[in-house]
C-alpha cells in the first residue's frame, strides 16, 4: 500500500513531536535541548540557560529546551545560585537539533576581613573562647550567692561538667566567692592550658574573678529580701503546710582610710532558709501490723558570708592588699525524707576562712612583679541525731542513727605564688613559682554505730500468736518486714586519717 509523503510527516509528528516541530519551526536556526547538573551529577532545577537573546529556566528534572535560536549563535551559558557560570560552544547545521548537557561547578566564596591598627598589646591569657564580663554585665547576674555561682559555672561549662575552676585574684586555691559588688571583672575560660594553672581543666572550664579596691569616697548599701512560706503550695505528700521560706539581708560599705593612700571595703550577709523534708514510710505498730507514717520535718539552713579588704599604696610603684573572707553554712535535719525517719538524720556545718596578701610592683612600663600569699582553713562537721545502730527495711523505712555519725574534717592550705611579667612590643613573657601545701585531718566514723538491713531471705513461719512453727519460707524486702532475721551490713573501725600534700612548680613560662 502506498503511503503519501504528507501521511509520513503526520505520523512522525505524533511519534516525535519536539523534533518535528523544531524542524518545522526552526528551518534556518538551531533547536537546543539538554540538562544542567552539579559536580555530583544531580539535577539543578531553576537554573538559567541563555543562548543569544533567548533565556529559559530548567524544569524540576534539570532539563531545558530552546525551540529555536539563530544559527549565528555560537555559545550557550548556564548559571544557578551557589554555582559558577558554565559556557559551551554550539556546533550544528541550520535546521538541526543539538543536545548539550552542562555541569556547573561550585562557586568560590571570598570573605574580606578588615583588621584596624591597634596599639594595645594582646592579652597573653586571652583566646578566641574567652569572654570577659564587666560593669553592667556583672550587675545583671543574680544577687543570691548560690544562684550567682551557678550562673558563672554554666557560662564556663564545657558540657561535660557543670563545676568550673574558680580563681579569685590569681589565687589557685579555691576560696569563698567574693560579693558581687566587690567584683571588677569576670573572665570566662582564659587560656585554660597556660602553665600557671595548677591542673588542666579536663572536664570543666575556668572562671577568673578580679576584685576591685575600695572607692575614694564612702559608699554603702543595706539590703533585705524575703520569700515567706505562706505563698508556697503545699507538698502533695505532706499532711501539713510546708514551711518553706527564704530571707537574705546584710550590708556593704567601702571608702577611704587615708586619702589617696589607703582604702577599705567590707561586706556581711546572712541568709535564713526554711526548707522541709517529707517522710512517707511504712512502720509496724505494737501488734506487728503495717502502719503508714507521714511527717513533715523542717530542714533549716543558716548561712553567714563576710569579707573585709584593705589596699595600701606603700610607694608610687608598690601596692599591697590584705583581705579576709569567711563563710559558715549550717544545715539541720539532713538526710531525712522519703523512707528515712527523722531519727536517722544529722546536722552539719561547713565553714571556710581565707586570709590573703598580695603585693604588686610595676617596676617599669614593661616589667611587673607580683607576690601572693594565701592561708586557708576549712572545717566540715556532722552531728548525728541518734547514735543507735542504723536499721533499714527495704521498701518500708530507714531508722536508727545516721551511718555518717559525728564526722569531722579539718583542712589547712598554704599557697605562695611569685610571678614576673615582661612585655616587649606585641610579645609578653610570664614566669613564676607556685607552691601549695595541704594538710588534712579526717575523722570519719562511718557506720561506727553499726548498720543492719533486711532485703529478703529465709524467714520463720509464725502461727496466729506470732510464735515460730519450726517451718521457714522466703520473704522479699517488699513482703513483711522483720520475720526474716536482720543481718549486719557493715561495721567499720579506725576512722581517723591524716595526710599532707605539697606541690611546687618553678619557672612556669606562659
Amino acid at each position: 500500500m502506498a503511503i503519501s509523503r504528507n501521511n509520513l510527516i503526520l505520523c512522525a509528528a505524533f511519534l516525535f513531536p519536539p523534533a518535528v516541530f523544531a524542524q518545522q519551526n526552526c528551518s534556518r536556526g538551531l533547536s537546543l535541548a539538554g540538562s544542567i547538573t552539579d559536580p555530583t551529577g544531580a539535577a539543578i532545577p531553576g537554573a538559567t540557560v541563555q543562548a543569544g537573546a533567548v533565556i529559559v529556566t530548567t524544569d524540576a528534572t534539570g532539563r531545558y529546551i530552546i525551540p529555536c535560536v539563530p544559527n549565528t549563535t555560537v555559545a550557550i551559558s548556564a548559571q544557578a545560585s551557589g554555582f559558577a557560570t558554565s559556557t559551551s560552544q554550539i556546533h550544528g547545521r541550520a535546521g538541526s537539533s543539538v543536545h548539550l548537557n552542562l555541569q556547573l561547578a561550585l562557586a568560590q566564596v571570598q570573605t574580606d576581613v578588615q583588621v584596624p591598627a591597634d596599639s594595645s598589646a594582646p592579652d597573653a591569657n586571652q583566646d578566641a573562647a574567652s569572654h570577659t564580663l564587666t560593669g553592667d554585665e556583672i550587675q545583671q547576674l543574680a544577687d543570691d550567692p548560690d544562684d550567682f555561682l551557678r550562673q558563672i559555672q554554666i557560662l564556663a561549662s564545657s558540657g561535660a561538667s557543670d563545676t568550673a575552676n574558680i580563681i579569685v585574684d590569681g589565687f589557685q586555691n579555691p576560696s569563698v566567692l567574693p560579693p558581687k559588688s566587690a567584683i571588677a571583672s569576670i573572665r570566662i575560660n582564659p587560656e585554660i592550658y597556660a602553665p600557671e594553672f595548677q591542673w588542666p581543666p579536663w572536664s570543666a572550664g575556668v572562671v577568673e574573678i578580679m576584685t576591685k579596691p575600695g572607692l575614694d569616697r564612702f559608699h554603702g548599701a543595706v539590703f533585705f529580701t524575703d520569700s515567706d512560706g505562706v505563698f508556697n503550695a503545699t507538698d502533695p505528700f505532706s499532711v501539713t503546710s510546708t514551711p518553706a521560706g527564704k530571707r537574705r539581708y546584710g550590708f556593704e560599705l567601702t571608702g577611704p582610710l587615708v586619702s589617696k593612700k589607703a582604702d577599705f571595703s567590707a561586706a556581711l550577709e546572712k541568709r535564713d532558709i526554711e526548707e522541709f523534708n517529707v517522710v512517707n514510710a511504712v512502720m509496724l505498730d505494737a501488734n506487728g501490723n503495717e502502719t503508714p507514717f507521714h511527717q513533715t520535718v523542717e530542714a533549716p539552713q543558716r548561712l553567714w558570708i563576710g569579707s573585709l579588704r584593705g589596699d595600701w599604696q606603700i610607694a608610687p610603684k608598690d601596692t599591697a592588699t590584705l583581705s579576709f573572707s569567711a563563710r559558715s553554712n549550717g544545715l539541720g535535719n539532713q538526710g531525712v525524707g522519703g523512707l528515712t525517719l527523722p531519727e536517722a538524720g544529722y546536722s552539719s556545718n561547713v565553714s571556710e576562712y581565707d586570709l590573703r596578701f598580695t603585693n604588686t610592683q610595676p617596676i617599669s612600663a614593661n616589667l611587673l612583679h607580683q607576690t601572693r600569699i594565701d592561708y586557708t582553713w576549712k572545717r566540715t562537721e556532722q552531728v548525728a541525731t541518734s547514735s543507735a545502730p542504723a536499721l533499714q527495711v527495704s521498701g518500708y523505712f530507714v531508722s536508727g542513727g545516721a551511718t555518717s555519725q559525728n564526722l569531722s574534717n579539718r583542712e589547712r592550705d598554704l599557697e605562695i605564688d611569685d610571678d614576673v611579667m615582661v612585655t616587649h612590643g606585641k610579645h609578653t613573657w610570664k614566669a613564676g613559682v607556685q607552691s601549695l601545701g595541704v594538710f588534712v585531718h579526717d575523722y570519719d566514723p562511718n557506720t561506727f554505730n553499726g548498720a543492719y538491713t533486711f532485703a529478703g531471705g529465709s524467714a520463720p513461719i509464725l502461727d496466729a500468736t506470732n510464735q515460730p512453727t519450726g517451718e521457714t519460707t522466703y520473704r522479699s524486702g517488699q513482703s513483711h518486714p522483720f520475720p526474716g532475721g536482720l543481718k549486719v551490713i557493715d561495721w567499720r573501725h579506725e576512722p581517723v586519717s591524716d595526710f599532707f600534700s605539697y606541690r611546687s612548680a618553678a619557672a612556669q613560662f606562659c
